[in-house]
């Protein structure tokens, strides 16, 4: 074998093992990109687990705040309850009150969300 067909050969080879690290390369990347999916999808998992665990938490809480300003809770229907609040929420002082503290809340909201970047220079994205 002469000196060029060795030095083609050399190429060929150095060009075959290029490309046999480039596809095992590639192959890691994808299997990277697959764990990180995954996790992702855990991630949003949970998160809409909390969610719902916190939501769940608030509906009961307000739901007892309810009956303990009923006089007999359990005689009375769904429909029953949902006509009393209609009513009560119905009166100017309830709705004068209701903006109110809505208007106090985002007020909290927003002074808390300016301390959280002014603290850490950071924007608290949880809502």
């Amino acid at each position: 074998m002469n000196q060029r067909d060795q030095h083609d050969q050399h190429n060929c080879n150095n060009t075959i093992e290029q490309e046999a690290t480039i596809r095992q390369q590639l192959e890691q990347a994808r299997d990277r990109e697959h764990f990180l999916h995954q996790q992702r999808q855990i991630f949003l998992h949970e998160q809409a687990q909390l969610n719902r665990k916190k939501r769940n938490h608030r509906i009961f809480t307000r739901g007892g705040m309810l009956e303990a300003f009923l006089q007999r809770p359990l005689l009375l229907t769904d429909d029953q309850v949902y006509r009393l609040l209609q009513t009560a929420f119905n009166t100017r002082e309830v709705k004068d009150m209701e903006s109110q503290l809505l208007s106090e809340a985002e007020h909290d909201h927003c002074r808390d969300k300016a301390e959280n970047i002014a603290d850490d220079g950071t924007i608290d994205g949880s809502d």
